[in-house]
């Protein structure tokens, strides 16, 4: 009795936005995507998701990308060079990037990661 408070495990609950061209697959890089991912984790559960269509003129305008981006906490792609980087996180948004190739499965490993870096 009384141990079920000693457990308690960290929750994530963010924004984040995958770049993707098919909705299915991660974008090798964050900028000139067709699409972005964005799912809604909340304790650490994915919530929502919908897709979201990239701004026409995005791979020449970041602050259009930002824009389309706002709700959003983290971004993740295969690659962020150094100027996306610097962009998302003047934004407050947190860049990742994955190896992982599927959506969803990229989202759970930023979950799974996220939980593994606050020791839980």
């Amino acid at each position: 009795m009384g141990h079920e408070h000693e457990h308690k495990h960290a929750r994530v609950n963010a924004k984040v936005a995958i770049a993707t061209d098919d909705g299915l697959t991660v974008r090798d890089t964050f900028s000139g995507a067709a699409y972005y991912a964005v799912l809604t984790v909340r304790e650490s559960d994915i919530v929502h998701s919908e897709l979201r269509e990239a701004p026409s003129d995005a791979a020449g305008n970041l602050a259009q990308t930002i824009g389309a981006l706002a709700d959003c906490q983290v971004a993740l792609a295969r690659r962020m060079d150094d100027d996306m980087r610097r962009t998302l996180q003047q934004a407050g948004i947190q860049p990742v990037a994955t190896a992982v190739e599927l959506v969803e499965d990229a989202v759970d490993c930023f979950v799974m990661d996220t939980l593994a870096e606050l020791g839980r």
